[in-house]
């Protein structure tokens, strides 16, 4: 006959499989994910039967571990869980919101750049298509460059996969549509003079990615045209 003993016995050689397991696979598998299950179920099929297990210790963790993902922004959500999905989503604009508005802010403070107050949005009211907004647009006048700077409220790529994933968003989503924003600037700069009151025909247009940590496509040999730095490294050293 199983006993209590048995089903806490197979519960922890669960745990511990799973976690070897987890930190072997490290470049594929999320090795915090078990601590998003904390109760385990196991059936007893000899007499239809299941047992629940759980600890106090394990669940506290858990739920402390699922309010740190989900303020991170990195919480997973299944497809069809769309009301979490919005809700998650709504959270990680904010964010993304105040982390655009604190390096803004820090450029107009700490920098002799004319910054614009507010994103610059290309639209098809003066483009040929929506290419977005540009985050912090920023002018220097005497060397006649027009800064694109882009915002990015980052998690730190820790694992193989991670780092992977990371440069797969970038250059096959995030990038393409900076470096287009890039080429309508250069393009179109009377019209960006008429939007903004400023001058800035024969400025030359410089795209800049500063990110809450750092991120690995900055990496990638084929786009060093790109200035990639976070905030951190640009309040030491200031690259305006």
């Amino acid at each position: 006959k199983k006993t209590r003993k048995y089903y806490y016995a197979t519960f922890l050689v669960v745990y511990f499989s799973l976690s070897s397991f987890g930190y072997f696979f490290a470049y594929k598998y999320d090795i915090k994910s078990y601590l998003l299950k904390p109760i385990l179920r196991i059936n007893d099929k000899v007499n239809n039967n299941f047992i629940i297990c759980f600890s106090a210790r394990h669940l506290y963790i858990a739920g402390q571990n699922l309010l740190a993902i989900f303020f991170d922004g990195t919480l997973k959500v299944d497809d069809d869980c769309k009301q979490i999905r919005e809700f998650v989503k709504r959270n990680s604009t904010e964010k993304g919101d105040e982390f655009t508005v604190e390096v803004r802010d820090w450029i107009r403070d700490n920098t002799n750049l004319f910054v614009l107050d507010y994103e610059f949005d290309i639209t098809t009211k003066i483009a040929d298509k929506n290419y977005g907004d540009v985050d912090v647009l920023a002018l220097d006048e005497k060397r006649k460059i027009l800064y694109s700077i882009e915002c990015k409220n980052t998690k730190q790529a820790k694992i193989i996969y991670d780092f992977w994933k990371d440069i797969k968003n970038f250059t096959e989503k995030q990038l393409p549509k900076h470096i287009n924003r890039e080429k309508w600037l250069s393009n179109n700069l009377s019209v960006v003079s008429q939007r903004i009151n400023k001058d800035v025909s024969g400025f030359k247009v410089k795209s800049i990615i500063v990110s809450s940590s750092v991120l690995p496509v900055k990496f990638v040999e084929v786009y060093k045209d790109i200035t990639f730095t976070t905030l951190s490294q640009l309040v030491l050293e200031n690259i305006f």
